[in-house]
C-alpha cells in the first residue's frame, strides 16, 4: 500500500503491481484514515472518511481504500464498519470514534468492482460485506449453491 509520499522530478521509483483478490473472506487491519470532503454529486462538500485497510485472504493480501460519507443516508454502512471492529453495539446508538479505528482488525468479505476510468475500465478490490466480530462466512461454491437452494 502506498503512503502518499511526494516524488521529486528525478527520483528513482518502483512500480507497484496491483493485486486483485478473488472473492473470499479475509481479515482486515485498519492502517489509516484520511478526513476528506465529497467532491461531486448529491453529497458534494459533505465530510467523508477514507479508511485505508490491509486485507489478507488465503490467496494473498492487498491494500483497499473504502470511503464513508458522513451522512445519515450512509449510517448503516458506517455502523457495519464500527461493529465489525468491535467498536459499536449490534443495535442502537454509538459515537463514531474515527481516531480509534487505526490498528483495529476484523473479518470481511472482499470482492472486485469494475468502473469506467479515463482510459478505460479499471478493476479494484472492495469490501463487499463487513462481518460481525468472530463471524467467518463460508464462500465456497458449495456454500453459495446451498444458500441459493434456500429460496
Amino acid at each position: 500500500m502506498s503512503d502518499g509520499t511526494e516524488f521529486g522530478w528525478n527520483d528513482e521509483i518502483e512500480g507497484e503491481v496491483r493485486i486483485l483478490l478473488q472473492p473470499a473472506v479475509g481479515t482486515f487491519t485498519i492502517k489509516g484514515l484520511e478526513r476528506a470532503t465529497v467532491q461531486h454529486g448529491k453529497y458534494a462538500n459533505q465530510r467523508m472518511a477514507v479508511v485505508k485497510l490491509s486485507v489478507k485472504t488465503a490467496e494473498g493480501s492487498a491494500g483497499i481504500r473504502e470511503q464513508f460519507t458522513l451522512n445519515s443516508d450512509f449510517g448503516w454502512k458506517i455502523h457495519k464498519l464500527f461493529f465489525a471492529c468491535g467498536m459499536a453495539p449490534e443495535h442502537g446508538k454509538f459515537r463514531m470514534d474515527w481516531t480509534g479505528l487505526e490498528g483495529k482488525t476484523g473479518n470481511c468479505e472482499v470482492g472486485q468492482r469494475t468502473y469506467e476510468g479515463k482510459n478505460g475500465p479499471i478493476t479494484i478490490n472492495e469490501i463487499k460485506e463487513w462481518l460481525a466480530p468472530g463471524e467467518i462466512k463460508d464462500t465456497t461454491p458449495e456454500a453459495a449453491a446451498a444458500e441459493e437452494d434456500d429460496f
